[in-house]
């Protein structure tokens, strides 16, 4: 499983949700609020090593799994 996805399952669990599928919203499923993205995003920048700009912190990057996947893979050129 992709290291970002077992993050997200992490914050499901503590949320009591259960992780929703790859197209649906992961604020309307109440996996992430404002607060809960931001951390999830350190989580995700020191796991990954990836340096995600302010600028890109857009629903149309990070509202889904399959909206992640795709920003994530366009950062790393893969």
């Amino acid at each position: 499983m992709e290291r970002f996805v077992e993050l997200l399952r992490e914050i499901a669990d503590v949320q009591g949700v259960a992780l929703p599928s790859d197209r649906e919203s992961l604020f309307d499923a109440g996996v992430l609020d404002s607060f809960g993205m931001l951390e999830f995003l350190t989580s995700v920048e020191k796991d990954l090593n990836v340096t995600i700009p302010n600028e890109d912190l857009t629903p149309s990057n990070f509202d889904t799994i399959a909206k992640i996947r795709s920003y994530l893979n366009g950062r790393s050129g893969g």
